[in-house]
């Protein structure tokens, strides 16, 4: 896209083409990662289509709104998430894209990040997945340290294997280089974290293991149902600690 094209368009007041131009600059910028220029293109974007947008909204558009929304989440500014959200039409509020991404708020505030984490691997369109993919790759990698920021405040220790459960790592090795990654040490196919609060204890790591272990002979189903278990007491017990705190 060119500034002309973006000036003749305005110039000749085509609307359409002018929302066509934006949208594509837009879309171009979050599959870079850039959220700059990605978010100047929205802001040029959204009275076109307050004032100026055809009647029935594009797919297109869906689908920059739930990336502007997603944005606003991966940056924890959740009081303009609701904002806008609140401020959007009822067609566009129930479309695909945009519901998609109320449902990973709506995880995020409950604390079912593994919900969470199932729904950024299955975008709603395939639009959205090529346009989303920087987008949820961050949202991820924040999910997966807020997870291990729980482990480390409520847990001395962990097995590795327990951890590589509730990290949602798919190997120990890759769980141990993460441990590494985080300064935690590991001896004997165990994670220990440094000493931060005396209320962490051996109780809780004993609770944890054989929590994890009950996913032996489950089910697919079942062995998802007990890790999703399994993460919300973790994150359970570590705001639990923090309210004594």
């Amino acid at each position: 896209m060119t500034s002309s094209s973006l000036l003749a368009a305005y110039e000749n007041g085509d609307t359409p083409t002018l929302i066509r131009l934006l949208e594509k600059s837009a879309l171009d910028a979050c599959k870079s990662g850039d959220a700059v220029s990605f978010q100047k293109s929205y802001s040029q974007l959204l009275p076109l289509y307050r004032n100026g947008a055809p009647q029935k909204p594009s797919k297109t558009r869906d689908t920059i709104v739930a990336l502007h929304l997603l944005i606003l989440l991966s940056e924890s500014n959740l009081a303009s998430f609701h904002s806008d959200v609140e401020s959007l039409p009822e067609a566009t509020l129930a479309s695909a894209p945009v519901q998609w991404v109320v449902q990973i708020e709506q995880g995020l505030t409950e604390g079912s990040y593994h919900d969470v984490r199932k729904l950024l691997s299955s975008p709603p369109t395939s639009e959205a997945a090529a346009a989303f993919a920087h987008h949820t790759d961050a949202m991820r990698l924040a999910i997966r340290a807020e997870i291990a920021d729980c482990c480390s405040a409520s847990y001395t220790s962990l097995p590795l294997v327990n951890l590589s459960t509730l990290l949602l790592l798919p190997t120990t090795k890759e769980t141990e280089k993460y441990a590494h990654e985080r300064g935690w040490s590991v001896r004997d196919g165990r994670v220990i974290f440094p000493k931060t609060s005396p209320s962490a204890t051996s109780t809780t790591t004993t609770d944890a293991q054989a929590a994890a272990m009950q996913l032996d002979g489950l089910t697919t189903q079942e062995e998802e149902d007990a890790k999703s278990r399994l993460i919300t007491q973790t994150l359970g017990y570590a705001r639990e600690l923090e309210s004594i705190v």
